[in-house]
């Protein structure tokens, strides 16, 4: 067959090219394929048309005799989804079939693609509980080993893609988007200082903090923040240490170092307008709340983002709450647990007091008897009147003396009741203030732990990321090395969607080469691999078993974000930037070898669908282009599902036409060699089949003529 081709190039017709995607070709000759067709596959998935129960097999092998010689899985079915769905249903003879037809056919197996409906990330990102769940990590991590397990057990080895949506984040402002030249936008309009979101989690529970730019502390568009108290010239503290004008100060007038974090918060003085009687606050946008922030930074020595100060302030604000109310319990406890201790003490000169008081009221009363007893007599004559008013006063006299000392006895009595209930409303005044204490100095410790434990999820979901592919590449190179697959495992994140991290070029090649960097650190402190690998054995290790899946129509969606360069800016024109944009992130990705697969798919919008390659208007021909020339040797499967319900076939031969491949004489048309490109045979009205589009006419002495005639050939006047 291939001498039929070279000798069909002497007489090649315009319209007979061949579409080779070689960029440095010196001629189109049929018989100089580049790019052969067992390169070039497909995706298949592992349900019935219709969404019917598993049938693998049957699907792969429907593929096949659509001439795929390069096959990926695609999972559509949650990986702790019901029965007879997911690789976990595949039994042992199944596996075992599938096995043996990818020897008998020779097919070259992708790898397969996690469901991306049910797992977009490795870090545990829950996006329906709004943070990380280490037990959904744990869950994902599983998932992923049995999928390698699979890719063993059928001999063949190849990828595991995971969609990688790994954790929120804005386009806008987003940590690539400060170094590009080309500036992303979330949407048409989009301010940071309104429509911005920042995202914090803390480290202990995942839970994540949401800061929007326009909303700062729950208020509309502004973010109340403390004046404290400062001095207003040079001077002395009362504790003698020289205080600088401006330096902040407590309550007694004693500088204040911000960098002692704890005292600082405690301590610090807010400043007081008398002539409003409230404590001075200042109202502040977004942008006014970046500079405070940077203030804040160079006093406290802290390196803080603005979104982390937003959520300090307010923990600080509390934990300075909690604080002041210990100082306020602690001190009455201490008072009244005084109180108790000397209790006895206390109402003993309590009593001496009311015993003196008593005598000296006894005293009173008979003074002022015996004045009134000597005015009486004064006026009375009469000696016997007298002595009966002196009998009188005397009989009262007693009365008063006898009611006093018993009120003198009952003191005793009347004390220890006192004391008793004393006693009891200290105690429990005493265990209010150590509960409330302790409560206060629990809630204030908790404030700290988590001022200590916030940060931004950048950071931390960067480190779960690596963390967990860095132990799927190790998982992906022990079965590799234990079941000796045709091809070795490798295990990586696929280019998601924009919106989220994993989804630019950069993040996807930043994300693959810290896993790789963990993944030998792992190693590393792994006393089994340390004796068993050097540092550059290690690093071609974690190089061959994580790499990612280039999908094409993920990077297209980018267009959607993609500004003009003014408003009058046509269509047209920001399309031919963006795909020169595009171009060079592929050819980012290609130099940085991170690309372990690639999916071929087309759009004609920045919307994400799946259309065969070449349907679209992104340079996915050029982007081919790119990558071979850079050394990419991996596989291309076609992922153009939805034109498949209208054209059968078309997701696969259309990527053969796009790039030209080669229709060699062996089985899935040749490894490189000799053969017509099938764009010759398929290309639509340029192809020498015609594609679908009957001819108008036959050749030779069939073609009709224009010259009309009755069938009896009888000319008409």
């Amino acid at each position: 067959m291939s001498n039929y081709f070279e000798e069909m190039d002497k007489f090649l017709a315009p319209n007979e090219q061949n579409k080779s995607i070689n960029p440095n070709a010196e001629d189109k000759l049929l018989s100089k394929p580049i790019i052969p067709i067992s390169r070039l596959g497909a995706t298949f998935g592992e349900l019935q048309p219709g969404g019917g129960q598993q049938a693998i097999l049957r699907n792969m092998i429907a593929s096949i005799r659509k001439g795929s010689g390069t096959l990926q899985l695609a999972l559509m079915t949650s990986h702790v989804g019901g029965m007879m769905t997911g690789i976990s249903s595949v039994t042992k003879e199944q596996r075992q079939a599938i096995k043996e037809v990818i020897q008998v056919s020779g097919l070259k197996w992708q790898g397969l693609e996690l469901s991306p409906h049910h797992m977009q990330n490795v870090t545990g990102f829950d996006h329906e509980q709004g943070g990380f769940s280490e037990r959904k990590r744990q869950e994902h991590l599983k998932a992923i080993k049995e999928a390698i397990d699979f890719n063993t057990e059928i001999g063949a080895g190849g990828g595991v893609d995971i969609f990688s949506q790994e954790y929120q984040r804005d386009i806008t402002t987003a940590d690539f988007n400060q170094k590009d030249k080309t500036k992303f936008i979330d949407f048409t309009g989009y301010d940071e200082n309104k429509d911005g979101h920042k995202y914090l989690v803390d480290k202990r529970t995942g839970k994540i903090m949401p800061i929007s730019t326009g909303s700062l502390g729950g208020s509309q568009g502004s973010f109340s923040v403390p004046i404290w108290e400062k001095a207003k010239e040079n001077t002395v503290g009362p504790n003698g240490v020289p205080i600088q004008k401006g330096d902040y100060i407590d309550s007694q007038g004693n500088k204040l170092d911000p960098k002692d974090t704890e005292k600082f918060i405690r301590d610090r003085v807010p400043l007081w307008n008398e002539e409003k009687g409230t404590i001075e606050t200042k109202k502040v946008d977004w942008p006014e709340f970046k500079k405070f922030a940077d203030q804040r930074n160079k006093e406290s020595g802290l390196n803080l983002t603005p979104e982390e100060w937003a959520v300090r302030m307010q923990l600080e604000n509390q934990y300075a709450q909690h604080k002041a109310q210990i100082g306020y319990h602690t001190t009455n406890y201490e008072k009244e647990l005084r109180q108790l201790r000397n209790i006895d003490k206390i109402f003993e000169r309590k009593l001496n007091e009311l015993k003196q008081e008593k005598q000296n009221e006894a005293k009173q009363s008979l003074d002022y008897l015996e004045k009134l007893k000597d005015q009486e007599l004064s006026k009375i004559k009469d000696e016997a009147q007298k002595k009966e008013i002196e009998e009188q006063f005397k009989k009262n006299q007693s009365q008063i003396e006898e009611r006093f000392k018993k009120e003198v006895e009952f003191l005793p009595q009347q004390i220890q009741e006192e004391k008793k209930y004393e006693i009891l409303a200290l105690k429990r005044h005493i265990n209010h203030a150590q509960d409330s204490a302790s409560q206060s100095e629990a809630q204030a410790q908790n404030i700290w732990d988590t001022m200590q434990n916030i940060e931004r999820v950048e950071k931390f979901g960067k480190e779960k990321v690596s963390k967990s592919y860095a132990e799927l590449g190790i998982y992906a190179m022990e079965q590799t090395e234990k079941k000796k697959p045709l091809t070795p495992i490798h295990v990586g994140p696929e280019l998601g969607f924009p919106t989220a991290y994993g989804g630019h070029p950069k993040e996807f090649i930043e994300l693959i080469q810290n896993a790789r960097k963990e993944m030998v650190q792992q190693m590393k402190n792994d006393p089994r691999y340390r004796s068993k690998f050097t540092d550059k054995q290690m690093e071609e290790k974690a190089k061959e078993h994580i790499a990612g899946e280039f999908d094409t129509a993920h990077l297209n969606m980018w267009y959607n974000h993609f500004p003009k360069e003014n408003p009058n800016e046509s269509e047209e024109n920001k399309l031919k930037r963006f795909n020169k944009w595009y171009l060079q992130q592929v050819e980012d990705m290609a130099k940085a070898q991170v690309i372990g697969g690639v999916q071929v798919v087309d759009t004609l919008t920045g919307d994400h669908r799946h259309l065969p390659a070449g349907q679209g208007v992104f340079p996915i021909a050029e982007a081919i282009k790119v990558l071979e020339k850079n050394g990419y040797k991996g596989q291309y499967a076609s992922e153009g599902h939805e034109e498949e319900i209208n054209d059968p076939g078309s997701t696969q031969y259309s990527l053969w036409n796009l790039t030209g491949a080669s229709i060699g004489n062996s089985y899935h048309f040749g490894n490189g060699g000799g053969g017509n490109a099938f764009s010759n045979i398929y290309g639509g009205i340029n192809g020498a089949a015609g594609y679908r589009m009957p001819p108008g006419y036959v050749f030779g002495a069939y073609s009709p003529s224009e010259q009309f005639k009755l069938w009896s050939e009888v000319p008409l006047e």
